[in-house]
C-alpha cells in the first residue's frame, strides 16, 4: 500500500519534470554591441595653405569681321525685268544672260566699271564672268551683257550680279535673282543706280 502511492508520485514528479507549465519562449541571447572608444583628437600640424598657380583666361571670343562693303549703288526702282533673248536672235532659246546699266545720281550711264556675274552652285566648277560697261550698246550707251548659260534653266536665288570699280571693289552687293526655264524670259535685265543716304 505504501508502495503504490510511492510509484504515483515518482511518475508524476516525472511527468512533471518533462512539462514547462506555463510555456514559454527563451529570448535568445542578444550581444550589446561594443561600443569602440573613439579616438582622442590628436593635435594637428598647420599646414601652409597650397596655392594653385592661377590658369590664364582665354582672350574674349570675338566675332569674326563680316568684310562690309560701301556700297555705292543697289538695284534700280522696279527690280528685275525678264525679256526674251533679243540681242542674239541667231542664238534664240540656246542663250540665258543677264545685262543692264549702270547709272549716276542724274540719270546718266556711266561707263567703264566692271559688271560680274556668276554663280557658285557648280561646287566644283563655280562660274563667274565679267564685262565692262559700255560694251553692250543694245542696252543703252552704259550696257553691260553676260551670258550664264547656253539654255535657259530654272534656278532659285543661285546667279548673283554685283558692279566693282575697275581695282576689282566692291560697289555695289551682289543682287541674286531668279532664272527660268522659258524661252520668254531667258534675258534678266538688271540696272543698278546710286543709294540714297
Amino acid at each position: 500500500m505504501r508502495i503504490k502511492p510511492f510509484i504515483i508520485l515518482l511518475a508524476l514528479a516525472i511527468f512533471i519534470s518533462g512539462c514547462h507549465y506555463p510555456p514559454y519562449a527563451v529570448p535568445p541571447a542578444t550581444q550589446t554591441p561594443s561600443e569602440v572608444p573613439s579616438p582622442s583628437p590628436q593635435p594637428t600640424e598647420s599646414l601652409p595653405p597650397t596655392v594653385t598657380p592661377a590658369e590664364p583666361e582665354p582672350p574674349p571670343l570675338e566675332p569674326t569681321p563680316v568684310p562690309t562693303i560701301d556700297a555705292a549703288f543697289g538695284l534700280q526702282d522696279g527690280g528685275l525685268f525678264y525679256l526674251p533673248n533679243f540681242t542674239h536672235p541667231d542664238e534664240g532659246c540656246q542663250w540665258m544672260g543677264v545685262a543692264g546699266q549702270v547709272f549716276d545720281a542724274n540719270g546718266q550711264e556711266i561707263l567703264n566699271l566692271v559688271v560680274t556675274a556668276g554663280s557658285d552652285h557648280e561646287k566644283n566648277n563655280p562660274f563667274e564672268a565679267e564685262a565692262i560697261t559700255g560694251t553692250a550698246t543694245a542696252y543703252g550707251l552704259g550696257g553691260y551683257e553676260i551670258q550664264l548659260a547656253s539654255q535657259p534653266v530654272d534656278s532659285a536665288g543661285v546667279f548673283w550680279v554685283q558692279v566693282q570699280d575697275q581695282g576689282g571693289q566692291p560697289l555695289s552687293e551682289q543682287i541674286f535673282f531668279d532664272t527660268f526655264a522659258d524661252c520668254e524670259q531667258n534675258l534678266v535685265l538688271v540696272n543698278f543706280v546710286p543709294l540714297v543716304e
